[in-house]
C-alpha cells in the first residue's frame, strides 16, 4: 500500500468544528489530507484530515484531526496548496 499527504486549505464554515476542547472559528486554514492507496483497489482513501489553526495559540503544536468534520460537511477543501 501506498501513502501520499497532500497540503490543503480548509474552510470551517459552522461552528461545530472543535479541537482539544477548542471552538475554531470560521474561515480558512492550512492543513493536510494523508491518502492511502491500497494495492487491490483503483480508489485512494482519506485516512487523516489534519487542520492547522496558526491563528490559536492555544492549540500551537497540537494537532487537529478534522477528518469527521470534513465527512460532516463542517468543513470544505478549499483548494490544494
Amino acid at each position: 500500500m501506498r501513502t501520499s499527504t497532500e497540503s490543503v486549505r480548509l474552510r470551517v464554515v459552522s461552528g461545530n468544528v472543535k479541537c482539544w476542547g477548542v471552538t475554531i472559528p470560521q474561515g480558512e486554514y492550512e492543513g493536510h489530507i494523508d491518502w492511502e492507496f491500497p494495492d487491490d483497489e483503483a480508489e485512494p482513501r482519506m485516512s487523516a484530515v489534519q487542520l492547522i489553526p496558526e491563528k490559536l495559540p492555544e492549540l500551537a503544536n497540537k494537532p487537529c484531526e478534522v477528518r469527521q468534520y470534513l465527512m460532516s460537511g463542517d468543513i470544505e477543501p478549499v483548494g490544494s496548496n
